[in-house]
């Protein structure tokens, strides 16, 4: 990243970094929503007011309990672990670091982030705008995963019904979303994809 852009100072690429974090969390965030009103059948109005207020992890824990109480297939139940499982190893506190962190920039076009509230060795991390924007492209492929996840559970609960415009192609060329399947399904997507690009 450095090389990239010779001329603009280290403090500006950490900067920019931080901001796609924060882009890429906030897209993650949706994603989960997404695919929490998926598995309970919920209009995104009711699925806002009901779990809208969940911090990431109740958020991607709530996932994972609604997919074994509605018993989903193995597959897409071992997504969502791994998901949980990714956040909770370290990709959330990372995240939190990166964002809440207070800064104290370095010569050598890298900052010092500290949490006060954290104790030993977690307490002060140093990270150059490269260490950041890997961060958010770990966020950025864990949201794709859980977008794509949502085309695979329509692909399974709605067998037989064309799927040409999924996530998947969205994410691979850029239009807006026509999952096929109920229309029902299809009108809660494309109304969450709409809000979250908006």
């Amino acid at each position: 990243m450095s090389e990239a852009y010779p001329d603009v100072p280290g403090g500006v690429k950490i900067m920019a970094a931080i901001g796609h974090v924060c882009l890429q969390w906030a897209r993650l965030e949706m994603a989960l929503l997404a695919v929490i009103y998926t598995i309970e059948g919920v209009p995104m109005e009711k699925g806002e007011l009901i779990y809208g207020g969940l911090d990431i992890i109740p958020r991607v824990n709530m996932a994972v309990r609604l997919a074994e109480y509605h018993r989903l297939p193995q597959p897409l139940k071992k997504r969502l672990i791994n998901a949980r499982k990714q956040l909770q190893n370290d990709l959330s506190e990372r995240r939190n670091q990166i964002v809440h962190g207070a800064h104290r920039d370095a010569d050598d076009d890298t900052t010092t982030l500290t949490m006060v509230r954290w104790r030993g060795e977690k307490r002060d991390k140093t990270f150059t705008a490269l260490d950041v924007h890997t961060v958010g492209t770990e966020i950025f492929e864990l949201a794709n995963d859980l977008w794509l996840w949502i085309d695979d559970y329509g692909k399974w609960k709605f067998p037989g019904h064309g799927h040409e415009n999924s996530f998947r192609d969205l994410i691979q060329a850029g239009p807006g979303p026509r999952l096929k399947g109920t229309k029902n399904l299809y009108t809660r997507i494309q109304h969450l994809w709409r809000k979250l690009k908006g």
